[in-house]
């Protein structure tokens, strides 16, 4: 309904992911030429991505001024609900946003916590049971199409961002071995 393209990207991340896990390489080619497909054949803003629109200048500038204030306050930030007093527009990455206003010491909590979903629930490590699990190859590839929307939209503060994250921790919870 927002025509996000970064929640469209997201999705189709999923997307992939999940095929990729489900099916192999080979399959999840399908859902990338689906999804190149529907960029190029779709309608309104997704025809209109270049690199010198204005919104896509308006993020670079964001993610610049993100990073430059992580320079000035690295171990903490510049505090809590900040970025948008000392820029104008969010940053539009949640990673950058996390990073300039928490510091490294938030920026690491941040990250671990999708990287502990990640592992949890990917078939490497086969963290109770992951390799085997239906609900940890949903979670896996939920948490892999939130990563990318993060990376597109600043939804650090939201509570949907972290319900993939939660039930990966419930499914590892659940499904450990007694």
């Amino acid at each position: 309904l927002t025509k996000s393209r970064g929640g469209l990207v997201g999705l189709a991340a999923l997307g992939v992911a999940y095929v990729y896990r489900r099916f192999g390489r080979l399959a999840a080619l399908i859902p990338v030429v689906l999804v190149v497909g529907a960029l190029l054949a779709g309608p309104g803003r997704l025809q209109n991505m270049t690199a010198s629109d204005d919104s896509a200048q308006g993020r670079i500038q964001a993610w610049s001024a993100g990073l430059e204030m992580l320079k000035s306050s690295p171990v903490l930030g510049v505090g809590f609900d900040q970025f948008v007093t000392r820029n104008d527009l969010v940053a539009h990455n949640s990673f950058v946003h996390v990073l300039a206003e928490v510091g490294l010491v938030g920026g690491v909590f941040f990250v671990g916590m999708f990287y502990w979903c990640l592992v949890g629930n990917g078939s490497l490590r086969n963290v109770a049971g992951a390799a085997v699990s239906p609900r940890a190859l949903d979670l896996w590839a939920s948490c892999i199409g939130v990563i990318v929307c993060a990376c597109f939209l600043s939804r650090q503060y939201s509570p949907v961002l972290y319900v993939p994250l939660a039930l990966g921790a419930v499914r590892m919870s659940v499904d450990q071995e007694p």
